[in-house]
């Protein structure tokens, strides 16, 4: 967002974008406040950390590490999110939500939808293409329902 000038955009609506590739969340909630107008907006979801509890001391099963690895993720708790928003870049009435079943649902139903046209996918896209979608959806969920991943919803005011 660099080449946007400071105070340009009412609304930012982010999506699953702070976790890729080694972004530096830290400075990308600075960006946002930076281009946001006073009074605008931050909308961001993104799957997060799950919060360590004794039950769970916070172990990836192995699925979900060597798919962290292979795409270049770093995991914040939801907790952390607010933290950054809030101290780190100055925005206010920061508020985060979560969204694990919702999302968990919602990759369920997409799932079976894929399903339902599986041979125009195959056709169109290809195999390979076809069991990345249908496998990584599968194992979002999974990891959603497990509790190893939380899906956090952010909204703030700049």
């Amino acid at each position: 967002m660099k080449h946007f000038e400071d105070s340009s955009f009412d609304v930012l609506i982010v999506r699953e974008e702070f976790r890729k590739h080694g972004v530096k969340a830290a400075d990308a909630f600075k960006e946002c406040y930076r281009v946001l107008k006073p009074g605008g907006r931050l909308f961001l979801v993104d799957l997060c950390r799950a919060p360590q509890t004794p039950e769970r001391k916070h172990k990836l099963s192995p699925g979900l590490v060597e798919y962290k690895t292979r795409m270049n993720w770093t995991l914040f708790p939801l907790s952390g999110y607010e933290q950054l928003a809030s101290q780190m870049a100055g925005f206010q009435s920061v508020e985060v939500r979560d969204w694990s079943q919702r999302v968990a649902e919602s990759l369920g139903r997409e799932v079976v939808l894929v399903e339902g046209v599986k041979q125009e996918i195959l056709d169109e896209y290809g195999v390979d293409a076809y069991m990345d979608t249908t496998i990584r959806w599968a194992n979002l969920k999974n990891w959603l329902m497990d509790g190893e991943l939380v899906f956090g919803f952010l909204e703030a005011t700049r």
